[in-house]
Formats: C-alpha cells, structure tokens, sequence
C-alpha cells in the first residue's frame, strides 16, 4: 500500500500521545486517588485510551473503517478532554486528548472501495 499522508502520520502521533496520557491518568487515577476519580471518570479515560489505540491502528493500516474509527475517536476524546480539563492532575491528559480529536478532523481516510482496489493490487503472500 502507498505511505501514509503527512497529516495521517501526525494523526496517528498525536493519537498514540494522547494514548500514553490516557493510560497514565486512568493508573494514577485509580492508584493514587488524583483527578476526578468517579468511577465514570475512570470509564471515559480508559474509553479515551482504548479508542485512541485503535484508530492509530486504523490509520497505520489503512482499514477501511478508518473514518468510522476517527469519528468515534472525535466523540471519545472530546468528552474526556472536557471532563479532563476540570482538574489540574489531568489537564496534560484533557490537552492531549484534544490534540488528538483535532487530528482527527478531516483527515483523508481511504473510502472501503478505494481500499479494496489497492489490496487487489498487492501480490500474493
């Protein structure tokens, strides 16, 4: 398959630091009591990890889900930059999640069909 686009390359950076984030203010969360630490809370931090892993994997691999992934992505991590943003223990994870909705936003993802036709290209394994 053909490279990555720059702004899909960069999509998919901001997404893995918004993972990295993610993942640290749900454990300290959890284990040092910062943050929000409502249950709920906890639940929209790990959705924001989760959901941010897979679109970049989405993306590197060009799925032909990738827009699916990246609008659930733009919800996802909206909502947890907002909740995030209301404590100073998880403003790195708020900025970090909004970077990454941004990138999000009109990225050029391949439609299903474009993608099938550049699999139909790709020699037998």
């Amino acid at each position: 398959m053909d490279a990555l686009s720059h702004k899909t390359h960069d999509a998919v950076a901001a997404l893995m630091h918004a993972h990295a984030h993610a993942v640290m203010t749900a454990s300290t969360t959890l284990l040092e009591g910062k943050g929000d630490g409502s249950p709920q809370h906890i639940r929209l931090v790990q959705d924001a990890a989760a959901i941010t892993l897979a679109t970049a994997d989405a993306l590197s691999r060009k799925s032909q889900f990738g827009s699916q992934f990246a609008q659930l992505c733009i919800a996802i991590c909206g909502t947890c930059a907002e909740a995030c943003e209301r404590k100073a223990e998880t403003r790195a994870c708020a900025q970090a999640c909004r970077a990454a909705a941004q990138a999000c936003i009109g990225l050029d993802v391949p439609e299903k069909a474009e993608v099938l036709a550049m699999a139909s290209r790709l020699p037998p394994v």
